[in-house]
């Protein structure tokens, strides 16, 4: 193909693209005209709970010294009882049990990942398992977990029971005094 080739194809992909792009630029245009605008939505202001009959205010309306008591302090504050704000932060159990019980999971993982041979021994025993096998593995995986979840139920209510042991000691003190 001579040069001059080269040159007309190029100037006839060159005025193809730019009839293509007019074209492309008058259909635009037609279903942005066609479309039909939105309408806005009016914004919403204070409405009643049928069932509560209590006002609620949206975002725009409600303001901070809205919700704030007569003396600075916020609802939230009183809901407080004054012998569980002294008593501290209590321990999270939950998070404690089960953050254990990955970090074992991951730590086996890598164990048995982290060397060739190790991995190839894990894919054989994992190809050798029948069917039964697998189906009481998954069971036994399933009992482990309500396991823990019955010990961090048993944690959080030993918990609850030495916090009202305690409350209810200062209680007795505070009668006597």
């Amino acid at each position: 193909m001579s040069t001059r080739n080269k040159n007309d194809a190029s100037a006839e992909v060159g005025t193809a693209l730019t009839e293509l792009n007019a074209e492309t630029d008058t259909a635009v245009a037609e279903i942005a005209d066609a479309a039909p605008t939105p309408t806005p939505t009016p914004t919403p202001t204070a409405t009643t709970v049928p069932m509560l009959s209590v006002p609620i205010a949206d975002a725009a309306t409600a303001t901070a010294p809205a919700l704030m008591a007569s003396d600075g302090f916020s609802a939230a504050d009183d809901a407080v009882p004054e012998d569980r704000a002294s008593a501290g932060p209590r321990t999270r159990w939950a998070a404690i049990v089960w953050g254990l019980l990955f970090a074992a999971i991951a730590i086996a993982a890598l164990v048995t990942l982290l060397s060739a041979e190790s991995r190839d021994a894990f894919a054989a025993w994992a190809f050798d398992l029948s069917p039964t096998t697998v189906t009481l593995y998954a069971l036994f995986a399933v009992g482990a977990l309500v396991l823990v979840a019955g010990l961090v139920g048993l944690l959080r209510r030993a918990q609850r029971s030495v916090q009202g042991r305690g409350q209810r000691r200062e209680q007795r003190q505070a009668a006597r005094s």
